[in-house]
């Protein structure tokens, strides 16, 4: 969770763990707190909270496909594309997630 300075709820990321794979299924910053560092805060903290008790984790997310300022933001921390897409409607609209990975070996220091 990411509080403000009156202790307010602003952000949180959540994820789950299955084996030495870690899928981060949330991530959310309130927009007007957007473009504050809160998101890469919360992102690093996480990361580095398993590698702290689990050092062959291997993370993946999935992200909608059009979520044009999610993609690079995720690449910035080494996840890449690996090609998986999942399909779905929603109130007859498609709705494509895309899946994004990072292996050990792509962590950096």
């Amino acid at each position: 969770m990411a509080y403000d300075a009156n202790h307010e709820s602003v952000g949180f990321i959540g994820y789950f763990a299955k084996n030495n794979s870690y899928e981060i299924t949330t991530l959310y910053v309130l927009s007007e707190y957007h473009g504050r560092g809160i998101g890469t805060k919360l992102m690093k903290t996480s990361l580095q909270a398993i590698l702290g008790f689990n050092i062959n984790a291997n993370f993946c997310l999935w992200v909608l496909e059009d979520n044009a300022p999610a993609i690079p933001f995720y690449k910035k921390f080494g996840f890449v594309c690996n090609g998986e897409k999942s399909e779905e409607y929603y109130k007859d609209m498609q709705i494509v997630d895309i899946k994004m990975i990072r292996k050990i070996s792509d962590l950096p220091s």
